[in-house]
């Protein structure tokens, strides 16, 4: 990805990671509290970790905990049904193991290795491993009650080597300079924009060997003749393969409706229609994935308050939110200082919302959920310093 940044020409600023964690009225924590609730929370995870690794992959359905929430959109989508929030899910039979969610893997593992240090902790250290817990779940846009203990950071031998940077000019630079330079190609590459996709169609009278060699198990037949239709029934579009992309919480939807046709409408829906019906192989992969949901609300004020007393280190653009009201809100970002110029830094902030909290916060009005991030501003500072914003930004993915 940053090669082709590069290529593309786009301005790269590297992001801080240093955060500044600040109680009630501006009071920074000690730093070495910080550091040592910080590892705290990893030795927990690391203990937690050991203990699910040795028990026994097969467990009753009494000891087992896998009932936890998959789909945290499922609630948000105007074709749902009515529902307080995203439901919870067991796994089916043949996925039936002793995995268990972080948060229940850590409470066993505080009671197992007898962790006495918490009956002398007070508001600001529970306010710290609460924050940490936030940091875990913003990576995956999922609460720990949901996370898998076993898997949960699987990818992390698949992480990119380097620093954390910013692009300027986003990544939609990127894919720009990738399309421009498809375009050279001339009737080799044709990109067709706005396309609502109705359905999919593969293994069309192929004359391609099928790929059955699948055993018992029915597997996708390979084809060099499909087709993808447009919704409105006007367009169909031929080529020889289909690579799907699309967001899992289209496939969720799409497989919901392939099982249940009368539960939901696809042609109201936005799913999309696979022919023939997706193997129970892809079926079930994309029912059992887990798929988390992250937001973002952004505020513009008429002054960078946060930087007027130096709260922030040169260089920094984090401070963390350890003052115990709306933990949800856990982080702000100087976002302004990072992507501005020397001579031009908005003062824009940033701040981050994942898992249930990010469900609860798309049922607000903008109105609400922007005077609930400065209720916390107002707490983190003093309220005479945080004036009204002036814009604000909310996304509602």
């Amino acid at each position: 990805m940053a090669a082709l940044a590069r290529d593309s020409g786009a301005e790269f600023e590297t992001a801080s990671e240093q955060v500044r964690m600040l109680s009630e009225k501006m009071r920074p924590v000690d730093k070495d509290t910080d550091e040592n609730m910080g590892q705290l929370l990893d030795d927990l995870l690391d203990e937690a970790a050991d203990d699910v690794w040795d028990y026994e992959d097969f467990v009753s359905d009494e000891d087992r905990h896998q009932n936890v929430i998959r789909w945290y959109g499922s609630c948000l989508s105007p074709s749902s049904k009515p529902q307080l929030g995203p439901p919870k899910q067991d796994v089916p039979s043949h996925r039936k193991s002793s995995d268990v969610s972080i948060d229940y893997a850590i409470a066993r593992a505080i009671k197992k290795h007898n962790h006495k240090e918490f009956a002398s902790f007070g508001p600001i250290e529970h306010a710290l491993l609460h924050w940490n817990t936030k940091n875990i779940e913003y990576a995956l846009g999922a609460n720990v009650s949901d996370l898998s203990m076993k898997f949960w950071d699987s990818d992390e031998r698949h992480a990119f080597e380097g620093d954390h940077v910013l692009l300027r000019q986003g990544y939609g630079s990127v894919i720009k300079h990738l399309v421009t330079g498809l375009v050279r190609r001339g009737d080799m590459f044709k990109c067709v924009l706005d396309y609502d996709v109705e359905k999919i169609e593969y293994a069309r009278n192929s004359s391609s060997i099928p790929y059955t060699s699948g055993g018992s198990r029915k597997l996708v037949e390979l084809s060099d003749t499909c087709s993808v239709s447009s919704r409105n029934g006007k367009e169909k579009l031929g080529c020889d393969f289909v690579v799907s992309t699309l967001p899992l919480g289209v496939l969720k939807a799409s497989v919901a409706a392939q099982v249940d046709t009368s539960e939901v409408d696809p042609k109201t829906a936005g799913n999309v229609t696979f022919a023939p019906k997706l193997p129970f192989t892809k079926v079930d992969s994309i029912e059992s994935t887990g798929f988390g949901i992250l937001n973002k609300v952004y505020l513009q004020f008429p002054r960078a308050f946060w930087r007027s007393r130096s709260i922030l280190d040169e260089g920094q653009t984090l401070f963390g939110n350890a003052s115990g009201l709306n933990p949800h809100h856990y982080m702000f970002f100087d976002i302004g200082k990072s992507l501005g110029r020397e001579d031009d830094c908005p003062a824009i902030l940033m701040t981050l919302i994942s898992g249930r909290e990010a469900v609860a916060c798309e049922k607000l009005s903008d109105d609400q959920l922007v005077h609930q991030v400065v209720v916390t501003l107002r707490k983190l500072f003093f309220d005479d310093m945080v004036p009204t914003p002036v814009a604000h930004k909310v996304t509602r993915w």
